[in-house]
């Protein structure tokens, strides 16, 4: 009964620390929260979370001749979702027109100027989210009509949205035109319409309150390991010392009265170690 209770006892304690390490690591492991194909958009996503006092890192994923980015936050559920929160509210990762593929019933020449829109129109965006304050934009470009399908063809045109989070922007919209004109084949700066608009990130989550958390795990799992340790400790010198006296009692046992007289006096002790040495 005492040797179940002992194995109970330690099975406890096992399980206990088992259940506190799971919890502090489940606190402080690494969550994958976006992974991109573009190490420019990795960065911009890293940026934008360790500004805003997130533990965040990037890891490079090899599939074959292909490379992947994947963005990772240190915590837990709080962390996880000021992360996404931020991501969200940066237009992050930044949507990517789908390739332009070829086909039969489309000319090359056509396929052709659609991938250069495409081209353009992602670097105009490229630019456009450098400027300090900018959190998500999104460019329309429309080609001029063919002046073989019409008579009186519409001109190239433009559609420009910006999103700002800082009270005063560096750009207005007549510079936005003509730099959005300029990097357009026969773009005029007045068929380019922008709108500005201001859209502050919202309050992130209280992450803090995870951290104090996680803090307070941490010390409570050295302490609880420490007690553990000096806990196992002295159950391991208690059993070797109950031991060691049943091992001294089956050594005196069939001993008469006159030889443990004179055990107890000290004067036997070297002729039952001799006996002992005969009997290995």
């Amino acid at each position: 009964m005492m040797l179940n209770m002992k194995q109970f006892s330690v099975r406890s304690l096992a399980v206990l620390l088992l259940m506190l390490g799971l919890a502090f690591l489940s606190g402080c492991s690494e969550q994958k929260v976006q992974t991109v194909k573009e190490e420019t958009e990795a960065n911009r996503i890293l940026d934008v979370l360790l500004a805003s006092g997130l533990s965040a890192s990037k890891r490079e994923v090899a599939n074959g001749d292909e490379r992947s980015y994947e963005i990772v936050v240190a915590g837990g559920e709080d962390e996880f979702k000021a992360a996404i929160q931020l991501m969200d509210d940066h237009c992050l990762p930044q949507p990517v027109p789908p390739p332009v593929e070829s086909s039969g019933l489309v000319s090359s020449l056509e396929v052709e100027k659609a991938r250069e829109l495409r081209r353009i129109k992602i670097n105009i965006e490229s630019q456009l989210r450098n400027f300090p304050g900018v959190t998500c934009v999104d460019v329309n470009l429309v080609q001029p009509e063919d002046k073989s399908l019409s008579l009186d063809p519409y001109p190239a045109s433009a559609t420009v949205l910006v999103k700002h989070k800082s009270e005063k922007f560096g750009l207005n919209v007549d510079q936005i035109g003509r730099m959005v004109a300029g990097g357009v084949p026969g773009l005029k700066p007045d068929k380019v319409f922008v709108t500005l608009t201001k859209s502050p990130p919202r309050p992130l989550p209280d992450i803090d309150r995870g951290r104090n958390l996680r803090r307070i795990l941490w010390v409570v799992g050295i302490g609880f390991t420490t007690i553990l340790l000096f806990v196992a400790l002295a159950w391991a010198i208690r059993k070797r010392t109950a031991g060691d006296e049943l091992y001294d009692s089956s050594r005196v046992e069939g001993l008469t009265e006159e030889e443990l007289s004179e055990l107890e006096s000290g004067n036997v002790s070297e002729q039952i170690e001799g006996e002992a040495q005969e009997n290995d």
